[in-house]
């Protein structure tokens, strides 16, 4: 293989601040600081990652970010702003999950998905019925399926692609630990239960 080559599949790492682990770039959220027209400094939440000037990583992981912000690596600001980040993540991860076909949605694929032990991760809508919503619960509890209660319908919807959506279930794993953890810590009084 030439070097060149070599080069082009080397995938970079960087160290996270908070938990010291090395990631790929690609997984991580950047802080970047950069010089204003006076001459100040000033730390911004690169979503790009192109952004000029000397940056710093963090995990796509809320106990990262609440780490960071304990060891006072983070500003209260710059944490806000990367739990938002984390939730549109999510969200994004949600709708790449639906292009690959590892979602079913509508009460009747959920249903079955979590019967035949597929789904994942199980989301319901913050405004479904309560007798959707008992069910879901009641239903991801006795097959141990984790759930969480997320956002409206509309807004779970727009993230798969469909009309309305009172829940969702997400059929592969890894997806569905990051979407879990990310949307849990986004909303404040969001349940996952195992």
């Amino acid at each position: 293989m030439s070097i060149k080559k070599a080069k082009r599949n080397k995938v970079p790492l960087r160290e996270c601040i908070s938990c010291s682990e090395h990631k790929p770039k690609a997984e991580m959220m950047r802080i970047v600081i950069t010089t204003g027209e006076e001459g100040d400094k000033k730390r911004d939440i690169d979503e790009s990652g192109k952004v000029r000037g000397r940056g710093a990583y963090i995990c796509r992981n809320p106990k990262c970010i609440e780490d960071a912000y304990i060891k006072k690596l983070i500003t209260e600001d710059e944490k806000v702003e990367l739990t938002e980040s984390l939730a549109k993540y999510a969200i994004s991860m949600l709708s790449i999950a639906a292009k690959a076909g590892k979602i079913c949605s509508g009460e009747v694929q959920c249903e079955a998905a979590i019967s035949d032990g597929k789904a994942s991760l199980v989301i319901i809508a913050g405004d479904a019925s309560p007798n959707t919503e008992k069910k879901f619960i009641n239903k991801c509890t006795f097959y141990e399926i984790p759930y969480i209660k997320y956002g409206d319908k509309e807004a779970i919807g727009r993230a798969i692609g469909r009309e309305n959506r009172s829940c969702v279930a997400v059929t592969d794993d890894g997806i569905a630990d990051c979407i879990g953890l990310a949307l849990n810590v986004i909303e404040q009084n969001s349940e996952v239960k195992h």
